[in-house]
């Protein structure tokens, strides 16, 4: 599964790097064998709000999945 992503700004990190935002249009699933791969497509994102001055078209990027963190991974050790 890859994520579907429009460059939505710009904004500055702790380190002052400057970095691009992005909005989730949605995911790309992958098909089994027969089958090509599938969007699913978030009905809310406005995609006319994305389009850039003097462009007729949307960008959108695919991305690999980030792995979320583990909430239980993030505890202290035990002997802490």
């Amino acid at each position: 599964m890859k994520d579907l992503m429009i460059a939505a700004g710009k904004y500055k990190n702790a380190d002052g790097e400057e970095k691009t935002r992005y909005v989730k249009l949605g995911v790309m699933m992958e098909g089994t064998a027969e089958k090509s791969p599938y969007l699913l497509l978030d009905p809310g994102v406005n995609l006319a709000a994305y389009m850039q001055p003097g462009k007729d078209r949307v960008l959108v990027s695919v991305f690999d999945q980030r792995k979320k963190k583990d909430p239980l991974d993030q505890r202290p050790d035990e002997d802490f």
